[in-house]
């Protein structure tokens, strides 16, 4: 009987790891953005200066695609204070699978950051998501303290302009 409970405990195991692995997540029901479906990145089109509330302080990031030796693309970024001007965090991203983690260094410590793209069809059932200047793509980015992935906060982004050089001008 013991053998037969943990057979079934592994097929169940081995089910569950599956569905993660194949890009199925499980979402927390007031969470509106449909994680794991993420089309693919566009590196042509996230450079330049983004604009996002963060903890009731407007704040700007800027964007700006990088090679590195391996011919492989990278985000760099840097975050602002709207008001100030002034740089609050800084680091550098790469893609893995349609999503760009990055570490990011400031005044207070250091964060995860992940930059994620949604087709605006996959969000329309979804409530405060703003998609009315035509888009057909959502950015949203997720912070969250380092190491502690399970503690983010997403905010949605939105593009002021293709300069990454614009910030405060």
């Amino acid at each position: 009987m013991k053998k037969l409970i943990r057979y079934v405990l592994l097929i169940i195991t081995t089910a569950i790891s599956l569905q993660v692995s194949a890009g199925q997540t499980f979402r927390d029901p007031g969470d509106t953005w449909p994680w794991g479906y993420e089309m693919p990145f566009p590196w042509k089109g996230i450079q330049g200066t983004w604009e996002t509330e963060i903890q009731g302080r407007t704040v700007y990031l800027s964007f700006q695609t990088v090679r590195s030796t391996g011919s492989k693309n990278q985000l760099g970024i840097v975050q602002y204070d709207a008001k100030t001007c002034e740089v609050l965090a800084r680091g550098r991203g790469f893609e893995d699978n349609k999503v760009v983690t990055a570490a990011l260094v400031g005044r207070a410590g250091y964060l995860n950051m992940t930059v994620h793209v949604f087709g605006s069809e996959d969000l329309k059932a979804n409530d405060g998501v703003y998609t009315d200047d035509g888009s057909k793509t959502v950015t949203v980015m997720k912070l969250s303290p380092w190491g502690l992935p399970d503690r983010f906060e997403s905010y949605q982004l939105y593009k002021l302009t293709s300069n990454p050089e614009a910030v405060c001008e």
